[in-house]
Order: C-alpha cells, then sequence, then structure tokens
C-alpha cells in the first residue's frame, strides 16, 4: 500500500519536527480519502501545487503503482526519489 507508505513517512517526519505536505498524485485518491486535508491532483496541476508548498521542509507525492505519465511528472518535479 504505498499510499500507507507516504502517510507513515510523514507522520514520522512530523514527529520529528519537520513541516510536511502530502499530494495524492494517484487517480485512485486513496491517501486522499484516508487522510484528511491531502488534495488529490493531476499530474499537469503538480507545477502548481509544488509552488503552494514552498514553506514545506518535505512535500511527499504519492503516485501510481506503475510508470506512466503521473510518475514521469512526479519524478521530473522531485529533489529527491
Amino acid at each position: 500500500m504505498p499510499h500507507a507508505t507516504a502517510a507513515a513517512l510523514a507522520g514520522g517526519l512530523r514527529e520529528r519536527g519537520r513541516f510536511v505536505a502530502l499530494l495524492d498524485l494517484d487517480p485512485q485518491g486513496c491517501l486522499s480519502l484516508l487522510s484528511p486535508g491531502v488534495e488529490q491532483i493531476s499530474p499537469q496541476s503538480l507545477p502548481k501545487a509544488l509552488r503552494g508548498q514552498a514553506g514545506m521542509d518535505y512535500v511527499l507525492i504519492d503516485t501510481p503503482p506503475a510508470l506512466g505519465d503521473a510518475v514521469r511528472i512526479a519524478v521530473q518535479a522531485a529533489d529527491g526519489v
């Protein structure tokens, strides 16, 4: 369950005092359904969504479990994978 991994990572970082945002790029939207305040976004809106997270220490992006445009766009936007 990748969405559970993203939520757990965010929780661990927050426990350490980090500011963390979660973005749900998976069309199934499981992360946004399970985690209040998480926004489901389209790959095309990722750049705008990232600009809105400028004050965060980390922005974790939940992606679909298969290679495709959403994963490619998320990897291109990432500082680390």
